[in-house]
C-alpha cells in the first residue's frame, strides 16, 4: 500500500569539521575547500540518495541514468526531476552539464528560444534520453508540448542545489550553508520556505547563496518535492503554480 511504502530521504552530512573547512587526517589537521554539499551526490541511484517526501519518491538522476526513448522506464519511481547547469544557448541544440559535469545536448522546438539563457538552471519534469537524427549523439528533445514540464531559475546551478538539500533535509535547518542550527528558526517573510536563523545569515545567503534569485520560485521547488504525486497529468509546473495561487488566495 502507498501509505505503508518504506521512506528513505537524502542522507546529509555536514558537521563541524565540514563547517570550517579543515579535516584531520593522520592525527593532523588540513586546511581543504569548504564543499557546500557536504561530500553528498543526493542523484545516486540507490534508495538512499533518492529525495523523498510524504511516501511519494520525486528521483533526481543524472543524464546517464535517463531512460532512452520510449523504452520502458528504468528508475525506481515514475516521477523525476533532471536539474542541469545552461553551458551555451546556441537554438536549436543547447549544451547543457549535470551535477556530473556530464555535458550533453537539449534540442529545443522554437518555443522554448531565449526561455533560457548561459549559466542558468533547468528543472525538466521526466526527461528522456532520445537520439538524435544521425543515430550518433542523444539529447534530451523539448517539444512545445514540454513547455509545462520544464523550470528556468536564473540562478547558479550550485545555489539551487543548496536550496533543494535543504528542503528535502528531515531536519529544518537554517538555509545558510554554513549554518547548522535547527531551533525555532523563522522563515523567510518573501518565501515562506527558507528559513534563518538570524539576519546575517540571511544577508549573506541572499546576496553570497543565490537566494536573491531562488527566493521566488522556493514555493513551486517545495511543492515538487514535498507533495505525495499520485495522478502523472498533474505532473508539471503549471500545475504546481495554479496550486500555489489556490493555496494564496484562500489564505487571504
Amino acid at each position: 500500500k502507498d501509505d505503508e511504502r518504506e521512506i528513505h530521504h537524502v542522507n546529509v552530512e555536514i558537521n563541524e569539521n565540514d563547517v570550517k573547512g579543515k579535516r584531520k587526517r593522520n592525527g593532523k589537521e588540513k586546511e581543504r575547500e569548504y564543499d557546500p554539499y557536504g561530500g553528498v551526490d543526493p542523484y545516486g541511484g540507490n534508495a538512499n540518495t533518492n529525495m523523498m517526501r510524504g511516501g511519494t519518491l520525486v528521483q533526481f538522476p543524472s543524464y546517464s541514468m535517463l531512460p532512452q526513448g520510449e523504452r520502458p522506464n528504468s528508475l525506481e519511481h515514475p516521477y523525476w526531476c533532471l536539474v542541469c547547469k545552461v553551458g551555451e544557448a546556441t537554438y536549436p541544440k543547447v549544451k547543457v552539464v549535470d551535477h556530473r559535469n556530464e555535458e550533453f545536448l537539449l534540442e529545443c522546438a522554437d518555443s522554448f528560444r531565449r526561455r533560457f539563457k548561459d549559466d542558468d538552471t533547468l528543472l525538466i519534469l521526466n526527461a528522456r534520453k532520445s537520439l538524435l537524427k544521425s543515430g550518433l549523439t542523444s539529447a534530451v528533445i523539448l517539444r512545445n508540448s514540454h513547455s509545462a514540464k520544464v523550470k528556468v531559475i536564473p540562478a547558479k546551478f550550485q545555489h539551487v542545489f543548496i536550496h533543494i538539500l535543504k528542503i528535502c533535509e528531515e531536519k529544518e535547518q537554517c538555509f545558510f550553508s554554513r549554518c547548522l542550527k535547527s531551533d525555532d528558526i523563522p522563515h523567510c517573510s518573501a518565501c515562506a520556505v527558507a528559513k534563518y536563523c538570524c539576519d546575517d545569515h540571511q544577508a549573506q545567503a541572499w546576496y553570497d547563496e543565490g537566494h536573491e534569485q531562488i527566493c521566488e520560485h522556493l514555493k513551486i521547488i517545495e511543492k515538487l518535492i514535498k507533495r505525495n504525486w499520485r495522478n502523472p497529468s498533474n505532473f508539471n509546473f503549471r500545475f504546481i503554480e495554479e496550486l500555489i495561487a489556490r493555496e494564496d488566495k484562500q489564505s487571504n
